[in-house]
């Protein structure tokens, strides 16, 4: 099938304490992927680190993004990417001065 989803149609994605603007960018989190944008102000971070089934791979469009997989932190610039088991322990954090933006890309979706 196909679906599209128009920019002023986003569905916003809010997580407790976090300043990050997500916004999903497939209609739902019921298929087999799930990408959302992510607007993240200097200093924000995702908290502690986590785990899920499945792959992430994340994309920075614009700015800089620190990505710690396993205990490792990578850094991650406008026009890389980093894909990772997202079984593994992990996290992210933006610690430069200015904003970034990325995709996050999930399979199977998660939130």
């Amino acid at each position: 099938s196909v679906a599209i989803v128009r920019r002023q149609a986003r569905k916003r994605v809010a997580f407790a304490d976090t300043n990050i603007a997500y916004e999903l960018l497939t209609p739902h989190v019921q298929g087999r992927v799930s990408v959302m944008a992510l607007s993240v102000p200097p200093g924000a971070e995702s908290g502690a680190a986590f785990t899920h089934p499945g792959e992430d791979i994340v994309v920075v469009q614009c700015g800089a993004l620190m990505v710690e997989v396993g205990g490792l932190w990578h850094e991650i610039e406008a026009g890389d990417s980093i894909r990772f088991s997202s079984e593994i322990p992990h996290r992210w954090r933006n610690g430069g001065a200015e904003p970034a933006e990325a995709l996050w890309i999930s399979s199977p979706p998660w939130l």
